[in-house]
């Protein structure tokens, strides 16, 4: 099942997977604990909104009674008669008017700060009347076809395994009906709640920023109150939530798509099979339950496990699985809004069997030294799929050993509470294990950040969500990430981290249990600050086995990331010390990436109205924009640059050097921010196009049926130096091999590459030509880089304009570099050169050859450009240097114009007689060589057959009759090997027949066979032959021996017939069996169609034959 959907990416392709969907899909514990959770969240929001709004009503009166009061401060200060005599009007008059006048400002600048606008109330109301009703609507269907699968499934599987087989496919029938009802409620309950979440953030911002009005006073009074900042941010967040819209409309559209193929998949595995022999477990048994071993090399999956509660065996169901030999249980909570687990055991432990004496259908067994666990499955082919992974997997930990160990729960929290007999017998929970991380848990519990001290939260959007969500964050903090399957994973990605599971990486960590316990050291070193310690444990949550077991988070970044120009991905990216991590979660689609920091050049910044652009540039020559709505760019651009450098010079900082680094940083930029002044235009950024990677296109490397090859060298660099030396941004060498550029211009004037209608990189440059024209000193040029697939293969093109030579039509001339990495140090540079001619002339072969051996000549210039450049590269960082010598490969966002070879434009680049002295002094060169060799050759000739003719001659006649006969004998050569041939085939070719013997033959062959006599003499022989009386004596001893010997293998070849007869007595009782069976059902389907009775005379013999059946099939159970 596929439910990700494929996106632009700059470095390779982004897979955007639906996390959620594919928990729905499998109706996992995490699905059913996060839909629980959701509930009860939605429940709170609703009773949040409601007290919001009770909140505000009476906030609209006291804000009526300050601008009241505003209004009457003058009044109530200064009245009217207390300028007629009583009080001092020098001093004590003014000092009422003055505090009048403050406190009337004072309100009325209050007073309009705020403005509560009534119609984002009324969204608020019509949000919960209508959104919120319509989904407990949905929740309550969600509710009942839930319940009713779940009771139909309980009853489907505890059928005894002698009910007929009809029976059972009628029910399967029914609960596959049932469950296609319960997997559309369940999508409609999911994409409910994404539309729900997604609408609850909208509103709560949009009321958010209403309460303010965005008015210069406003402003004023926010930097009066030194808290600009915020409400910069606040305004930021306003404008993200109005641009982001369309993109989340976007988003959720293509979650609609990827349920159409969750529909599609997801019920194939539970679709009952038509044949009835499918639902009969009769013949079941050990061997052909174990089916062929494939690729898999993990199960998943809910059983029935049998248990007791109150000393009354029941049946329940848990979430099974088996990864990298390891075997364990899940389970929801008590509150059905989180997910426990049991112990974890070493596949070596386990001892799995078919279990037939079980009353129920298709269960089976798996004993370990002091447990027994018994487990039922739904259908056939899940029972043959379990036996055959288990051994499978315990073949391969057979021959890698270390997985005979037994894995205690690490925190209690995620311990498996239900009270039952196995669950109690499987759940324990170290207690060293526990007590370390309490006690550890106090360093990280609380956080100091931005001078605010508050509990620890998880502030990042994990990919599903559950009660226990936090506290499995939290958990990560103690232990690596490991493939198995944990609870902490469950309640944060579900039953695998989907993320790393389909980036592919994730493979590189350890089989198994990686630092399965509770280090005794410090979650962190010591001086690694405290508002660090919460981005570090976000970061490895989300991550898990993709971060490396030293590294900690330095730098964490809210982004919004443009992959293309019709997608933006909101999510974090986390900066370690070496590596950066991006992950984004955007309406249910989730993406995990991880590079190291030395594929990043530098970071620029570019300041907008309401965010801060960054441009990331990377070593392979693209460039990354994303866009910063909370964070200043500026810091973060400073501090990421340093990482960069950091990776480039011989001393590195430390970490802890970094982090000093990175703190003086912000108190950098936080002084320049209350010392800057706001009156500065925002200035606007270009838009920065992603990569134009072509993705992995065919890597063509031979064109010499289209072009000549001009070139074809190994050169000691990578493939991307070389491609940045050729084409970079401060790079004219790829010009030097044009046959009619001048060398003393090294600068031309070129474009920015963009992207044309084919989305590859392309732009036009304007060399110097050679020669004096009339139309100019420049010719256009037009570059496009064709394939590109980085640091393996580039495919670029140069064409020129039409050029005009004084013979022959105009043509273009068009050069091809192949660019191939060999390894990571060494590539290959292959030339292509070829002239296309306007139209046909006999004159055009001449400007062809002359063009062709100009461009051969000017290539070996290009090599050596090459090297100078190469000479200057360091060893230890040659594409991070070749890209500050040679530039980026910078794009920009514009409309692509016509190509060149839609240009008509034709200039000459050369005069006649330069073209005219070049050939006459070929041709007179080559004239010159022919004719000497000429002469001399046939001078050689006539002096030899003067000298030697009488040989010559006889030769002659020699070869004639040579010729004849080889003809003869090569006629008869071939005459007989084609006979040979053909009497080989009818000889050479064995012909083998095969006789089988049936039991009613073996008296025949067994019978020793003597002549049919009745003379006197045989009937003397028959009295004194020892073959024939065994038990008399005779003097014959070899005959004796003999008859001895032939009694010893007669009897070897009996004990194998009497096997061979056993086997087929046991074929022939079988078919005995399935016939008796066979014959009771359909006499039992005749009684029940036709109502047959012992008085109905009629049907005497039908009678007496199935009471026949019946009294068989009797006799043979009670045997059984």
């Amino acid at each position: 099942m596929s439910d990700s959907i494929p996106s632009s990416s700059t470095e390779r392709q982004v897979k955007l997977i639906a996390a959620g969907l594919k928990e729905l899909s499998l109706d996992s514990p995490t699905f059913r604990a996060s839909m629980e959770h959701m509930h009860f969240q939605v429940r709170l929001v609703e009773n949040w909104f409601n007290s919001i709004l009770v909140y505000y009503k009476d906030f609209a009166k006291v804000h009526n009674e300050l601008r009241s009061i505003s209004e009457n401060i003058s009044g109530i200060l200064c009245p009217t008669f207390i300028n007629q005599g009583i009080l001092d009007l020098d001093y004590t008059l003014p000092s009422l008017e003055n505090s009048a006048a403050i406190m009337k400002k004072a309100f009325t600048e209050l007073t309009e700060m705020y403005s509560l606008e009534e119609g984002t109330l009324r969204k608020l109301e019509s949000f919960i009347k209508v959104d919120i009703r319509e989904y407990y609507l949905i929740r309550k269907d969600f509710e009942e076809i839930q319940f009713k699968f779940d009771q139909y499934l309980i009853r489907y599987t505890s059928q005894p395994k002698t009910t007929d087989p009809r029976a059972i496919q009628q029910d399967a029938y029914q609960l596959y009906e049932l469950r296609k009802q319960y997997l559309t409620v369940s999508l409609d309950l999911y994409f409910s709640l994404t539309s729900l979440q997604s609408n609850i953030s909208s509103h709560l911002i949009e009321f958010a920023w209403s309460v303010l009005d965005d008015t210069p006073t406003t402003e004023k009074v926010m930097s009066v109150f030194q808290v600009g900042h915020f409400y910069r941010n606040l305004q930021n967040i306003s404008h993200w939530n109005r641009e982001f819209q369309s993109h989340r409309e976007a988003l959720l559209r293509d979650l609609h798509e990827a349920r159409l193929q969750t529909e599609e998949n997801a019920l194939l595995p539970f679709r009952p099979p038509k044949e009835l022999s499918a639902y009969s477990v009769s013949s079941l048994t050990n061997s052909n339950l174990i089916g062929e071993s494939d690729d898999t090399s993990e199960k998943h999956g809910w059983l029935f496990m049998k248990t007791t509660v109150n000393q009354k065996e029941v049946w329940v169901r848990r979430w099974a699985f088996l990864k990298n030999g390891i075997f364990g249980l899940m389970n929801l909570s008590p509150s059905r809004r989180a997910v426990q687990e049991t112990n974890k055991f070493g596949i070596l432990l386990c001892n799995i069997r078919y279990s037939p004496e079980e009353d129920r259908r298709l269960c089976f067994e798996i004993k370990m030294i002091d447990t027994k666990l018994t487990f039922q499955c739904e259908t056939r082919a899940e029972l043959k799929s379990w036996m055959t992974v288990f051994t499978k997997e315990k073949r391969r930990a057979l021959e890698i050993g270390g997985l005979d160990g037994k894995y205690a729960v690490l925190f209690d929290h995620f311990a498996d509470s239900i009270n039952t007999s196995v669950d109690n017998q499987l759940t324990t929970v170290d207690p060293k294990n526990y007590e370390n991380m309490l006690r550890k848990f106090q360093a990280v519990q609380r956080v100091e950040y931005d001078g605010f001290s508050q509990s620890f939260r998880v502030q990042v959007n994990t990919p599903l969500r559950t009660e226990r969500t936090n506290f499995a964050c939290i958990s990560h903090a103690f232990v690596n990430g490991t493939l198995i399957p944990t609870a902490a994973t469950a309640n944060i990605w579900g039953i695998v981290n989907w993320g790393t599971y389909y980036l592919g990486e994730g493979s590189k960590a350890k089989n198994g249990l990686t630092r399965w316990g509770i280090s005794q050291d410090s979650l962190f070193p010591s001086f690694y600050p405290s508002y660090l310690k919460q981005l570090d444990v976000e970061m490895k949550s989300v991550f898990e086995t993709l971060v490396d077991p030293d590294e900690f988070c330095l730098l964490s970044v809210r982004q919004v990331w443009a992959p293309s120009h019709k997608e933006e991905l909101c999510g974090r990216c986390y900066f370690s010390q070496n590596h950066f991590y991006a992950y984004t979660n955007n309406s249910g689609f989730i993406s995990l990436s991880k590079q190291p920091i030395t594929n990043l050049v530098s970071v620029q910044v570019v300041e907008e109205q309401h965010c801060d652009v960054l441009k990331i540039f990377m070593v392979s020559g693209v460039s990354i924009k994303t866009k910063l709505f909370m964070d200043p760019g500026k810091v973060v651009s400073d501090q990421i640059n340093l990482l960069i450098e950091n990776h480039t010079v011989r001393n590195p900082l430390s970490m802890e050097q970094l982090i000093s680094k990175f703190h003086e940083i912000r108190e950098i930029f936080k002084k320049e921010r209350l010392t800057a002044l706001n009156t500065a235009a925002p200035r606007k950024v270009e838009s920065v196009v992603t990569s134009a990677d072509t993705g992995h296109r065919e890597m063509r490397m031979n064109y010499s049926g289209e072009m000549d090859l001009v070139w074809d060298k190994v050169y000691p660099l990578p493939a991307r130096a070389l491609l940045h030396i050729l084409v970079g941004d401060q790079s004219s060498i790829i010009h030097t091999i044009l046959p009619f550029t001048d060398p003393r211009h090294e600068q031309i004037k070129a474009e920015m590459w963009c992207c044309d209608q084919k989305q590859r990189l392309t732009r036009r440059a304007w060399p110097m030509i050679l020669w004096d024209t009339p139309s100019g000193r420049e010719a256009c040029i037009e570059q496009c880089i064709e394939t590109m697939v980085h640091g393996q293969y580039y495919n670029i093109t140069e064409t020129t304009q039409l050029l005009k030579l004084p013979i022959g039509t105009p043509l273009r001339v068009k050069c091809r570099f192949i660019i191939c990495g060999l390894n990571n140090s060494s590539c290959k540079l292959s030339i292509y050169s070829k002239v296309y001619f306007d139209d046909k002339s006999m004159l055009n072969s001449l400007s062809d050859g002359f063009l062709t051996r100009v461009v051969q000549l000017k290539v070996e210039k290009l090599d050596h450009k090459i090297d100078t450049v190469r000479q200057k590269l360091d060893d230890d960082k040659v594409v991070l240097k070749a890209l500050r010598i040679c530039g980026q490969i910078t794009k920009r966002d514009a409309e692509y114009t016509n190509p060149i070879v839609e240009d008509r434009t034709t200039i000459q680049i050369i005069k006649k007689s330069i073209i005219v002295h070049y050939y006459w002094q070929r041709g007179f060169v080559l004239s010159a060589l022919g004719l000497q060799w000429l002469l001399k050759w046939i001078w050689d000739i006539l002096t030899s057959l003067r000298t030697h003719w009488v040989l010559v001659l006889a030769l002659v006649v020699s070869a004639f009759f040579n010729l004849s006969l080889m003809g003869k004998t090569t006629v008869s050569y071939w005459t007989a090997t084609k006979n040979e041939s053909l009497i080989k085939s009818l000889v050479d070719v064995p012909n083998v027949m095969q006789r089988a013997v049936n039991l009613k033959d073996l008296d025949a062959m067994v019978t020793v066979e003597l002549p049919d006599r009745q003379s006197a003499c045989f009937s003397r022989f028959k009295v004194n032959s020892m073959v024939l009386n065994r038990g008399e004596d005779y003097d014959n001893f070899e005959l004796k021996r003999e008859l001895l010997e032939l009694g010893v293998r007669r009897n070897e070849l009996l004990t194998q017939l009497k096997a061979l007869n056993r086997i087929e007595a046991n074929l022939a009782v079988t078919e005995w069996r399935n016939w008796v069976i066979s014959e009771g059902q359909r006499c039992d389907f005749v009684q029940k169609q036709l109502g047959l009775n012992d008085t109905d005379a009629r049907w005497d013999d039908l009678v007496e034959y199935c009471r026949s059946c019946s009294y068989d099939l009797n006799e043979m159970l009670g045997r059984l």
